[in-house]
């Protein structure tokens, strides 16, 4: 959802002009301009996927800014505060990885689509505090938050419509896919830091040995 940057409406549809206000959307964009170019000009199929707030399994939890749940998840395990970026009540479409998945493979498979831009996740809004009671459901355990000045990137407004998606590939995220996905994470990220407790190493060191195992 990067690309979009600040509009003044939402949710963001594939119409809209992207305005990408970080090196990160900016990027973003810069290769979506870079493979229409180059598609269109070799004679070469393509469709441009835009996927939103994903998390899941082998996910990365030692940034300091994004993937939010994964380094929620650490930070509970290790019983200390949530970081915050701005407030709990920031809405997210928080997309479970087997919905992208889905999305990612029908889109490869379909030959009637050529050229389209689709916004690919959850048509379902959560809050930021929502899915830290979640993770402390999960866990059993109670939470704290530490609140964190905003970057001057974060975008209030940041969620994709799924109208087009919906209507072309039928993706269509489940009722208890999202539960489902953030369980498995939790349990994933519990087993690591668990097992290097044990032979000793220093949790918040951990984060890099995980990449070592499943790779960055």
């Amino acid at each position: 959802m990067s690309v979009y940057g600040d509009q003044e409406k939402s949710p963001f549809t594939e119409d809209m002009k992207p305005a990408p206000k970080d090196p990160y959307g900016i990027h973003k964009y810069a290769l979506e301009l870079m493979c229409k170019s180059l598609c269109e000009n070799h004679g070469v199929e393509y469709l441009i996927l835009r996927p939103q707030h994903v998390f899941g399994i082998r996910q990365r939890y030692d940034l300091s800014y994004r993937n939010v749940i994964p380094r929620w998840i650490k930070k509970a395990l290790l019983k200390q505060p949530l970081p915050v970026f701005g407030k709990l009540g920031l809405q997210r479409a928080f997309s479970p990885i087997s919905l992208i998945k889905r999305g990612i493979i029908s889109a490869a498979l379909n030959e009637k689509i050529n050229g389209e831009i689709f916004n690919l996740g959850s048509s379902t809004t959560r809050s930021l505090a929502e899915v830290a009671q979640k993770i402390s459901n999960i866990l059993s355990t109670n939470i704290s938050f530490e609140f964190l000045p905003s970057p001057s990137t974060l975008l209030n407004l940041s969620i994709g419509s799924t109208e087009k998606v919906k209507k072309n590939l039928c993706i269509v995220e489940s009722e208890v896919e999202f539960d489902a996905n953030l369980s498995m994470l939790v349990n994933e990220i519990k087993k690591s830091i668990i097992s290097k407790v044990e032979i000793g190493i220093t949790p918040e060191i951990a984060p890099q040995k995980y990449l070592s195992i499943y790779g960055s």
